[in-house]
């Protein structure tokens, strides 16, 4: 893809991992490609807007995660921000998840392919079936925006991140109901 992202996305990995869950550099590696593939090779063809947005956003929240602070654009637009305000809050939601599987004693490893698998918390008994059940669908919406699919983007309302704050803040009382793991976390 070149070197200009690849630099980048291993010292991100290196150095800030704890700066980007809940952040996939694939996403951003994806959408990067897509807008060289355009600027090299397209034939006056552009980015379709909504794709466009959806990546600003994603910067803005690398950015804002990366260095602490929000990255306010003077021309961005309600609908920008309200994608931007469902993916930080996304963030919030996967970091959950990931502590909680954390607390149950998974490894590093088994956390990793296992994490976004809210049935299997249901299964271990750690959440209820209703909210493994919310957890998954916000994620398809989520994956859904992500992706720039316009049905998803268009439709995206503060009712589905104020669903994604009420998940949040369910799992957050599951977390808290959990013992520590022995030797931190």
């Amino acid at each position: 893809m070149g070197h200009f992202w690849r630099a980048p996305k291993d010292a991100i990995t290196e150095f800030a991992s704890d700066k980007i869950n809940g952040i996939d550099l694939g996403e951003i590696e994806w959408y990067h490609r897509l807008r060289n593939q355009l600027y090299h090779e397209g034939n006056g063809l552009t980015v379709e807007r909504e794709k466009a947005v959806v990546y600003a956003e994603l910067a803005r929240l690398l950015f804002k995660n990366l260095f602490g602070y929000d990255l306010e654009l003077n021309d961005q637009e309600a609908h920008g921000r309200l994608i931007g305000d469902f993916l930080s809050a996304w963030v919030q939601l996967e970091q959950t998840v990931q502590a909680i599987w954390s607390r149950i004693s998974l490894s590093e490893s088994e956390r990793r392919t296992i994490f976004m698998r809210p049935a299997e918390l249901a299964t271990r008994n750690i959440i209820d079936q209703q909210l493994a059940a919310e957890i998954d669908r916000l994620r398809k919406l989520r994956n859904d925006v992500v992706h720039g699919h316009s049905a998803s983007t268009d439709g995206l309302t503060e009712n589905e991140i104020a669903s994604v704050m009420k998940t949040t803040a369910l799992l957050e009382k599951v977390l808290s109901g959990l013992p520590a793991r022995a030797g931190g976390s």
